[in-house]
């Protein structure tokens, strides 16, 4: 069992129970505001079997005092039995945002989790919130306008943020993608990111690391719900698939295209002689933009991390051959290969391998950050 769904399982029971116990608040309350009528009956009941008095301090006026304090109350009573009986009924309710819930399981169980602590939160702020309302006077604290308003605020922001977070669009530009998120060009888009970093700090076991992925429609499915899984639970495997998938479907090579057919031709000519292939590069690698550059070095620094991890069994021809081609491209359609150019396009997978291969051998020279992510 994950821990997330004994989470779940935990949590959901005493919900249920809380619910059951706000329920039986709400009757109790009803129960007495219907006493309450009864008692104020009886009361003034009483005052008819006597004689008028106009002396203040006559049975009449007693008897008038206690039913307008008593009447007084009253709505108090019911209202206060209504905020009970809507929380009761909201606990248990279904969330009223949109969300499809994944047919994965591990992404299920964590999307269960936290969207029940999401709901649990937004029905005990609107509790509070009436509990607000309630005469005799709440204590200070609830009465308290700003501190009412901070936790309404957070369950709207809860959902907002949510609601923005299964909204991710993963075919775009890095350039688009890095604005977006509004992030400046020098950095990556904060959901691949945290993947990189996950990856990078925190993941001991790199043995699948770019080498081992899921299947396309259970990667599909990390891919959709990335912003509300816990990345932490993911092994390299899946990470290191999910960064591969956005550098593969980024709807623009993420090594500019404008200078693809350079780079291939200066590794085809000088492969051999790398202080030459190295000083061809770098003029190339001058006009390439903030965000790209941002990218291929942090990209490059976790590669080269992976195959520095004693678990890993990739080496710098390894790697290269499961990355390169995704990341040194012309287009999305140099996937559809025709016969008549099976062999032109064999050509340049293998010279793009060959460059990204020199790029990770080379990497302190060749780039100013490639240490560290």
């Amino acid at each position: 069992m994950t821990k997330a769904i004994h989470q779940f399982q935990l949590i959901q029971p005493k919900m249920q129970n809380l619910s059951k116990k706000a329920f039986q608040v709400s009757q109790i309350l009803k129960q007495l505001d219907e006493s309450l009528t009864d008692f104020i009956l009886s009361v003034t009941d009483i005052a008819d079997n006597y004689s008028p008095n106009n002396n203040t301090t006559s049975l009449q006026n007693l008897v008038r005092l206690i039913f307008t304090v008593e009447s007084a109350q009253k709505p108090s009573f019911q209202k206060l039995s209504e905020s009970y009986g809507k929380l009761s009924f909201s606990l248990v309710d279904q969330f009223n945002w949109e969300e499809t819930v994944s047919t994965v399981n591990a992404i299920k169980e964590q999307q269960l989790l936290e969207i029940n602590n999401i709901h649990v939160y937004r029905s005990l702020t609107q509790f509070v919130a009436e509990l607000r309302e309630w005469d005799p006077t709440p204590p200070i604290f609830i009465t308290e306008p700003n501190i009412v308003k901070s936790f309404v605020y957070t369950a709207d922001r809860l959902v907002k943020e949510r609601k923005k977070d299964l909204d991710l669009e993963f075919k775009k530009t890095l350039h688009q993608a890095v604005l977006d998120d509004g992030r400046p060009p020098t950095m990556v888009p904060s959901y691949i990111e945290r993947v990189m970093y996950q990856l990078y700090y925190d993941t001991k076991d790199m043995e699948g690391a770019f080498r081992v992925c899921s299947g396309k429609t259970e990667m599909d499915e990390y891919v959709k719900y990335l912003n509300v899984i816990d990345i932490r639970r993911l092994g390299s495997g899946l990470l290191s698939g999910i960064i591969k998938k956005f550098v593969r479907e980024s709807t623009t090579p993420i090594w500019p295209e404008v200078i693809y057919d350079q780079l291939l031709d200066i590794t085809k000519q000088f492969s051999n002689n790398v202080p030459l292939w190295k000083m061809r590069f770098r003029n190339l690698y001058n006009g390439v933009q903030p965000e790209n550059k941002a990218f291929i070095e942090k990209f490059i620094s976790l590669l080269l991390r992976v195959i520095n991890n004693k678990t890993s069994k990739m080496d710098y021809s390894g790697m290269s051959t499961c990355v390169a081609v995704g990341l040194i491209r012309r287009s999305e359609c140099d996937y559809t290969v025709s016969i008549q150019n099976i062999e032109e396009f064999a050509e340049k997978q293998r010279l793009s391998i060959l460059a990204f291969k020199i790029m990770l051998e080379h990497a302190n020279d060749l780039f100013t950050v490639c240490i560290t992510i």
